[in-house]
């Protein structure tokens, strides 16, 4: 452990990890201040919220999030965490949106293996994601629960995992931490939205 821990602190690990926590701390300040601004000057949120998905049928939410889980992370996992509060069981649709989001990922990881062949396609990525090729290459599987925790490109790292040929079983232990973050992120903002 101590060698760890020596080659994380060289490697600038802990300065990532503290940036990371600064930058969740200061957009949900933001969002916090957004929302009271909303509120109290604007339109009442709680009315808003269930009327803007109500139309949509919940399987068809359930499949935008995973198809954008896949395909890098298009969507904040923060605006479906709001939705699953209008529901009675909002525990149990929350963990729906985790396992979502883990198969999300899973697929993204296969995607990139996928990709990996194609070299035209591999050669675009790696000059696009360099900055996060590298980490993963540095950090291992430390970045990959990083990326389940915080608001790293979710997406973007399962499919640069699958692209580096991470090992998959490691891949998906270390995927597991993704099933916390909606519910740890959904006590914070319930409890101060």
């Amino acid at each position: 452990m101590m060698v760890y821990h020596v080659y994380y602190r060289r490697s600038g690990l802990y300065k990532f990890l503290l940036r990371n926590v600064l930058k969740i701390l200061v957009v949900f300040a933001v969002f916090i201040l957004a929302a009271f601004l909303v509120e109290s000057y604007i339109i009442d949120l709680d009315a808003l919220g269930p009327k803007v998905f109500s139309k949509l049928p919940t399987p068809y939410i359930y499949l935008v999030f995973f198809v954008s889980e896949a395909l890098m992370g298009l969507l904040p996992p923060e605006v479906f965490i709001l939705w699953a509060q209008q529901f009675d069981n909002s525990f149990w649709v929350l963990a729906y949106l985790a396992i979502d989001s883990f198969l999300g990922g899973v697929s993204a990881y296969g995607l990139g293996l996928l990709l990996r062949k194609i070299p035209k396609v591999r050669n675009y990525l790696d000059r696009k994601f360099s900055i996060h090729l590298v980490r993963i290459k540095k950090w291992g599987g430390v970045i990959i629960i990083i990326a389940a925790l915080f608001p790293l490109p979710w997406g973007v790292i399962c499919l640069l995992s699958g692209m580096v040929k991470f090992p998959f079983r490691t891949f998906l232990l270390f995927a597991l931490a993704r099933l916390f973050r909606f519910h740890i992120y959904a006590l914070a903002i319930y409890n101060v939205i």
